[in-house]
């Protein structure tokens, strides 16, 4: 599961994981700040993990090659399939998110050990 979701080895997984989770942590607590003040904030949450997290995850998981085959058929039909897919990504996202940063902490804590 890992290698489909993060990367082939141990090392690629790191190097995938490292820039997402410090951004997500970064804007995560900078939302969270930014909430206090101004309550529409909230929303960059579900844009952290939809596109950071999920729709990576949804294209890799349906075999999207990108967003323009979702439109291939139909245009009607492409935009329902457009609107669910970012559902399904958002939700899909918030588990690789949480994947993410527990492997991420278990790859960490795997190479300190490694280089101690």
């Amino acid at each position: 599961m890992f290698t489909k979701l993060f990367g082939p080895t141990l090392e690629a997984q790191l190097r995938y994981l490292q820039p997402r989770v410090i951004v997500t942590l970064l804007l995560l607590v900078t939302s969270g700040i930014l909430a206090f003040f101004v309550p529409e904030t909230i929303g960059i949450i579900a844009i952290i993990f939809l596109f950071i997290w999920g729709w990576g995850a949804t294209k890799s998981m349906f075999g999207w090659a990108s967003i323009g085959s979702i439109f291939a058929w139909n245009l009607a039909i492409g935009i329902i399939l457009f609107m669910l897919a970012i559902t399904i990504a958002y939700f899909i996202g918030i588990i690789v998110a949480i994947i993410g940063v527990i492997r991420y902490i278990q790859l960490k804590l795997l190479f300190s050990r490694h280089s101690a």
